[in-house]
């Protein structure tokens, strides 16, 4: 046995003397060829070359006539030679996803091959001598050009697998098919059929059939009513009105999927659909479920989303301590049915967006195990339950598009939380409670500030370094140590506050000063630009940091303590110097600094070792750099920062010649 996979290998040396070898796999490499002396591997019985750049099989392939098991996945292979097929031992041939336009007709010497997948390829037909493949089980011709199911393929009675999706196929779905009588997987999704023949019922052994995404309308009722050994349905995106009444004849049905037809109801009576374990009947009409679901001892999921239920079956409480996922998003509820949430249950994915919810109930710490939740686009939620910070296995959480004013201060105990998106909200600052999450690795933080964006002016008297937006300001006013002062690295030895005096701080912040009547004629209008905390820097773990289009002026220089970060956006802003820190952050691969208020690039930013996209467009730079920015890509972007950097130090070094070959001649003249 020799396996050599994914070593970027070119080239194989000589094979001569392997002549024993049985087994020999050379999976995504760069091989163009087939290994030099193949020819000379008498006893192989197993040969895999997927994912490599092969364009051509030598003829020396006739050599091996034991050969049982061939994979030649993805590659460039245009032509099958004819001794390919003189094979006779071939039992297994995989040539998925290569360009192949015909097959030869020699096929048929393959007398003992019981698997083909020729997935992914151009083909339009199959030879008439394909019908003589009597010992072919399992067919997969998915993704390619048939017009037509090609009718040898009626011939070969001994399939139990026929996958033809994602095809040209149009028209009806030919009677013949019902020939295949040992047929137990079919499917024919994404294809043009128009109608479902009544005797494709005449497969009693098909357990998997899927017919996705063709316009037939209609199924026949004899499908549910003879094919009792269905397991798997599919007729999303069908155009189906209505489900035939006999649905429960499926007495084996364990994934039945009905989404995205046009229907208003699911049939009356479902209580035989005992094995069912997951139902989706998301993007249709239908307004109230059935009370059968409630009796359905083996369901885990169900998905409605995009439909117009506005409350759960009563008896829904029945299931709800099985089930794993649900979603109810973009329905019409206004209140979260009290049935999910029973001390018992067992919910792992919850997704909810797009509804009308007034709120979060309380009880929704019964969830605890919990690990994906979404409510998102829900506007009128403005404050989530302190029992939220209960949910102790949650590992993504999406509250984005709503219209919070603060998160709860128990979101700390979240401490298996990776991902958290709360953009598109209305916090008045950015939450000091997400600082203490600790294994943040996503934060999605965007367009959360609406009072400065980057496409209103600089209000007057607004300077580099203010802490206030204040109208009445001037230069003068403000003083130069205002601009210049300078921020220092974060410190690793820096104590890190406790949560409660954090908390603390950020209520004392945000409390508003007791004004005596008689002075509010001379109060100075001036509102806080959003900000980001230095506390930031304790999510230590984070991988992906977006904070596009908050308003923001500054951004703590704490990033020299991200040992993760890879992606930073910062896009939309009104950023006017970067933290010097960022250099700091070797991991970064992506930098979104676009429209931004930028005037010059920190020194180092562009030679971060890892960086591969940098975004600096619409940015207040020189002429000469913005065509740079405009017009090249990162590669002639730092080419130009460098030649830029250098060209500025010889500057410098002549401009301290000069100064001192001045000074000199000052002093030879007497001059001060």
């Amino acid at each position: 046995m020799l396996i050599i996979t994914e070593c970027q290998m070119d080239f194989l040396p000589s094979i001569e003397n392997l002549s024993t070898l049985k087994y020999l796999e050379l999976s995504y490499n760069y091989l163009s060829y087939f290994p030099n002396d193949i020819g000379s591997l008498r006893m192989l019985n197993v040969l895999k070359l997927p994912g490599n750049k092969i364009t051509n099989i030598p003829s020396e392939i006739v050599y091996l006539e034991f050969l049982q098991v061939l994979d030649l996945s993805q590659n460039m292979i245009s032509h099958l030679p004819r001794e390919l097929f003189t094979l006779r031992s071939l039992i297994y041939f995989d040539c998925s996803f290569n360009t192949l336009f015909r097959l030869p007709d020699n096929i048929s010497e393959l007398l003992h091959l019981e698997v083909l997948f020729l997935c992914g390829n151009m083909l339009t037909t199959l030879p008439n001598t394909f019908s003589l493949l009597k010992r072919l089980q399992r067919l997969n011709v998915s993704s390619n050009r048939f017009e037509y199911i090609p009718f040898c393929i009626f011939n070969c009675l001994s399939l139990k697998e026929l996958l033809f999706s994602y095809n040209q196929a149009s028209g009806f779905i030919p009677d013949n098919l019902c020939r295949l009588s040992d047929l137990e997987i079919l499917s024919l999704a994404f294809n043009k059929f128009t109608k479902l023949p009544g005797k494709l019922s005449n497969l009693s052994k098909l357990e998997f059939l899927d017919i996705k995404g063709n316009s037939i309308g209609r199924i026949p009722d004899e499908i549910f009513s003879r094919c009792k050994s269905l397991k798997f349905i599919n007729f999303g995106s069908c155009e189906l009105h209505q489900v035939p009444p006999n649905l429960g004849l499926c007495t084996n049905l364990r994934v039945l999927d009905l989404s995205s037809n046009v229907l208003t109801s699911i049939p009356s009576d479902g209580t035989n659909l005992k094995s069912l374990v997951s139902l989706f009947l998301k993007n249709n009409k239908i307004s109230t479920l059935p009370n059968w679901i409630c009796e359905l001892e083996h369901l885990i999921a169900i998905s409605v989303c995009k439909n117009h239920l506005h409350d759960l079956p009563n008896n829904f409480s029945k299931i709800s301590e099985r089930l794993r996922v649900i979603n109810l998003s973009h329905n019409e509820f206004e209140v979260l049915p009290s049935c999910l949430f029973s001390k018992n249950a067992k919910l792992i994915y919850f997704l909810m967006d797009h509804n009308p919810i007034l709120q979060i109930p309380p009880e929704i710490c019964n969830l605890r195990f919990l690990t994906h939740l979404s409510i998102s686009h829900c506007p009128y939620i403005f404050e989530l339950p302190d029992e939220l910070g209960g949910l102790t296995k949650l590992r993504a959480l999406r509250l984005c598009s709503n219209s919070l004013l603060k998160l709860p201060r128990t979101m700390h105990r979240l401490g298996n939380l990776n991902y958290l998106d709360l953009s598109d909200n209305k916090f008045s600052h950015f939450p000091i409670i997400i600082c203490y999450i600790p294994h943040l690795k996503v934060l999605l933080y965007n367009n959360c500030c609406h009072a400065c964006t980057y496409l209103e002016p600089d209000p007057p008297g607004w300077f580099d370094r203010t802490d206030f937006i204040d109208p009445n300001a001037s230069m003068e006013k403000l003083g130069k140590n205002y601009i210049d002062e300078i921020e220092l690295l974060a410190s690793e030895d820096e104590k890190l506050p406790t949560l409660e005096e954090a908390l603390e701080f950020e209520e004392k912040a945000l409390r508003v000063p007791k004004i005596k009547h008689e002075e509010i004629s001379n109060l100075v209008f001036k509102r806080k630009p959003h900000r980001i905390p230095k506390l930031i820097y304790c999510l230590k773990f984070l991988v992906h940091f977006s904070l596009q289009n908050n308003g923001l002026y500054f951004l703590p220089n704490v990033f020299n303590r991200f040992k993760y970060l890879k992606r930073l956006y910062l896009n939309d802003n009104n950023i006017r110097k970067i933290p010097a820190s960022i250099v700091a952050c070797k991991t970064l691969t992506d930098i979104d600094l676009r429209n931004n208020k930028l005037t010059e690039i920190n020194g180092e930013l562009h030679r971060l070792p890892n960086l591969k996209y940098l975004g600096l467009e619409g940015n207040n730079f020189p002429p000469c750099l913005c065509e740079v920015v405009k017009h090249s890509d990162l590669k002639g972007l730092c080419a130009y920062l460098d030649a830029s950097n250098h060209n500025m130090g010889e500057l410098a070094l002549y401009c301290s010649v000069m100064h001192l070959a001045l000074s000199k001649y000052d002093v030879r003249e007497g001059k001060e």
